[in-house]
């Protein structure tokens, strides 16, 4: 993806989800993709996303960073070092 692509639009997507419990379904949309955000990192933790905030947040624990995707891009919080 790059940072004029917004999700979904020419970002790679891949595998499928199967919901084995109906109430899967009530939490993920039947129609929900698998998309990669973005790639390169050594060995990442989380995600958590952020309703309030409206982003994702994730770590690369090898790296020791802090990552938060705005909008279509990734972004590096090096405030926010050492990741653990």
């Amino acid at each position: 993806m790059t940072g004029d692509q917004a999700p979904g639009q020419g970002a790679t997507q891949f595998g499928r989800l199967e919901g084995l419990d109906p109430r899967f379904h009530e939490l993920v949309p039947p129609d929900a993709r698998l998309e990669v955000l973005a790639e390169g990192f050594a060995w990442l933790e989380g995600p958590v996303w952020s309703k309030a905030g409206g982003h994702l947040l994730f770590s690369d624990t090898i790296a020791n960073m802090n990552m938060e995707t705005v909008g279509s891009l990734v972004l590096n919080l090096t405030a926010l070092r050492p990741s653990w």
